[in-house]
């Protein structure tokens, strides 16, 4: 016997526990388990983060893993960075900004969450922190981590850079410096 979908615990990839995460991508995926299972192919359900997003009026959201609010209930010492930056280019003078936030664990640097906020839609930046976690990265590999870079299109330093430089006290990749 099989069992999937939203009434059912799926393996959680930023800390080691079961959750109920009630996502369609997560459905699919444990339909797939299933049926390979069903045919022979022995396949575990993966670690997933929960990475969702949505649009309320002209913004535009996405999160995934641990939430800054689970401080009380994690085995540890949660950390978060809360930043805003300019998506592009000071000289494109389009002034659009994203909002982020990071949870990572204060002893390990280990990134366990984040969600981003845009008028502009940038939640599939939401993908590279769930990878991110699922790869174990810590706040020193993001914060070097190398993106694509086009004068035209965004910044020398990505704002996912950006947002782990300032969580490990760092300002090399904000707009205050001239780069």
């Amino acid at each position: 016997m099989y069992a999937g979908g939203d009434a059912t615990l799926i393996p959680f990839a930023p800390i080691e526990e079961d959750r109920y995460i009630a996502l369609a991508t997560n459905s699919r995926r444990q339909g797939v388990v299933a049926a390979k299972n069903m045919v022979g192919k022995d396949m575990t359900m993966p670690r997933v983060s929960g990475t969702s997003g949505l649009q309320l009026f002209d913004y535009k959201f996405g999160q995934t893993g641990v939430h800054g609010s689970e401080t009380d209930s994690y085995d540890g010492h949660l950390g978060q960075k809360y930043v805003e930056e300019l998506i592009h280019p000071k000289f494109m003078q389009d002034g659009t900004t994203i909002h982020m936030k990071i949870i990572y664990d204060e002893d390990s640097h280990k990134i366990l969450g984040g969600q981003v906020m845009s008028i502009e839609d940038v939640t599939a930046s939401i993908n590279t922190i769930s990878v991110a976690i699922s790869a174990g990265f810590t706040l020193e590999q993001l914060a070097v981590q190398d993106f694509f870079f086009q004068p035209d299109y965004d910044r020398p330093w990505n704002y996912l850079n950006v947002l782990a430089q300032q969580a490990l006290g760092d300002t090399f990749g904000s707009d205050k410096m001239l780069f």
